[in-house]
C-alpha cells in the first residue's frame, strides 16, 4: 500500500507547518484518530478494541475509526458543553505527541504541493 500511494498521480501526503511528513498510506492510515470534541457521543476508550492491528501487524489505536463505537448521547445543547453529532477527526503527530487538526481534502494546490519532489521544496513567500 505504501509504495503503491507513492505510485499514484497525486501522491498522498500529510503536510505540517509547510514540511512533508509522510507520503506512506499506512502511515496516514495509522494516524487517523476520532475524538468527541463537543459531541454528543460518549466516550467508547476503555471499551473493546475491535481491531488491535493493521493486516501488516501495525497497532491500531483505540481512537482509529476502525475502533470507533457509536454511543448516542442526546441532551440540551450547551455551547460550554456539547451541542453537535459532529465528532472530531484528528490526525496524530508521532513527532510532537499532538492530535492536529488537518485538512484531509487538501485540495488541487495541497495535492500538488505533496505530489512534488520534497528535494525541491521551497517556500514562496
Amino acid at each position: 500500500m505504501s509504495q503503491w500511494g507513492r505510485e499514484m498521480y497525486v501522491t498522498p501526503g500529510i503536510v505540517v507547518d509547510s514540511e512533508l511528513i509522510t507520503t506512506d498510506l499506512v502511515e496516514i492510515n495509522l494516524g487517523i484518530r476520532i475524538l468527541l470534541g463537543s459531541s454528543f457521543y460518549d466516550d467508547w476508550a476503555g471499551r473493546e478494541i475491535f481491531v488491535k492491528e493493521d493486516p501488516l501487524g501495525n497497532p491500531i489505536d483505540e481512537r482509529h475509526p476502525w475502533n470507533q463505537t457509536t454511543l448516542p448521547h442526546p441532551q440540551k445543547r450547551d455551547f460550554s458543553g456539547k451541542y453537535t453529532w459532529v465528532v472530531s477527526p484528528r490526525w496524530f503527530d508521532r513527532r510532537t505527541g499532538k492530535n492536529l487538526a488537518l485538512d484531509s481534502g487538501g485540495g488541487p494546490l495541497a495535492r500538488f504541493w505533496v505530489t512534488r519532489s520534497p528535494a525541491r521544496w521551497t517556500l514562496v513567500g
